[in-house]
């Protein structure tokens, strides 16, 4: 691998571009070799049911939106791997997306159950105020357990 170098004069920093679709970079600070598992995984924040702020009506259609999402980003984008943050037992215990993750194999798909609602961010008049902020916690976490697997990452 032979990775092009820029240096960004504001941060001071350097900035590294890959030319090829490897999972091999060359660490700058050290001249060594790093290998990482994947070239891009994205993380997402889902629900198999969800209303929108302020609504008291839910949507149920996330499982198959999921499926056909997973699809298209695993099969035709040229995703490595998708890291799922499944948020549906923050609303109910009577279903999840764990059925259609399934449906994809563990080397590309990773099933988080995340049933929280860590803080009230949103208007205290509105039924369901504090949820986003869970999608927050989520991203954080994703950037934290699984960057150092990958050199590109997609949150969505």
């Amino acid at each position: 691998v032979v990775p092009s170098q820029a240096t960004d004069p504001k941060a001071n920093t350097t900035i590294k571009a890959i030319t090829t679709t490897t999972n091999t970079t060359t660490d700058s600070t050290t001249d060594t070799n790093v290998t990482k598992p994947y070239f891009i995984v994205g993380c997402v924040w889902a629900s198999a049911v969800f209303s929108e702020r302020g609504h008291q009506t839910w949507d149920t259609q996330t499982i198959e939106r999921m499926l056909e999402w997973l699809t298209y980003h695993l099969e035709l984008a040229g995703f490595d791997h998708m890291v799922i943050y499944d948020n549906t037992a923050a609303h109910t215990n009577e279903i999840s997306l764990k059925p259609v993750l399934d449906l994809f194999s563990p080397h590309q798909v990773t099933r988080i159950p995340w049933q929280h609602r860590v803080c009230n961010n949103n208007i205290y008049e509105h039924f369901n105020s504090g949820e986003r902020s869970s999608q927050y916690a989520a991203e954080a976490s994703c950037r934290l357990r699984y960057r150092p697997t990958t050199e590109w990452m997609i949150y969505s």
